[in-house]
């Protein structure tokens, strides 16, 4: 992308593919947290500690862990939040077993009415995967669109 970024598409240790990027006259996604932009970045993951010792040294990121969602990770801990600085930037959730996941970064976008969005989304021929409602964050559910890629959607109880 001469004259806006350079990008890469790398992988960590799991496998969990991730991109980056270095402006270069573009600042991204500056646009956050409102109706159809990215609302957060979320890594699932089969080791969470070891997680935090690979991602937390590339990005200048502190973690902290937190009840607020009602997550309990299989390492039996809360759902870790990454700062940076003040900000709060992205979450690694440790997945359990069961889940029947592989380790992956998921991108949620922000919606303001579900059933319209879910609507669209199947009707262009997408499919609605799980879907839950997370206390003190919202309704979440996944989408894969036709050629098997996914997202993941929230409807946010309020905007952060």
């Amino acid at each position: 992308m001469a004259g806006v970024a350079r990008t890469a598409v790398v992988g960590d240790r799991e496998g969990a593919l991730f991109g980056l990027w270095e402006s270069r006259g573009h600042t991204g996604a500056a646009v956050q947290d409102r109706t159809g932009t990215m609302w957060w970045a979320e890594l699932l993951t089969a080791d969470v500690r070891a997680a935090r010792e690979f991602y937390m040294p590339i990005f200048g990121w502190r973690y902290e862990l937190t009840q607020k969602f009602a997550v309990q990770d299989a390492a039996g801990e809360g759902l870790t939040v990454f700062k940076a600085g003040d900000t709060s930037a992205a979450s690694a959730l440790q997945f359990h077993s069961d889940w029947g996941v592989t380790p992956r970064w998921s991108v949620f976008f922000a919606i303001d009415d579900w059933k319209e969005t879910v609507r669209r989304a199947t009707r262009l021929g997408g499919t609605l995967g799980f879907w839950h409602d997370v206390p003190n964050a919202g309704r979440i559910g996944t989408i894969e669109d036709p050629a098997g890629a996914t997202f993941v959607i929230v409807k946010p109880l309020q905007r952060t």
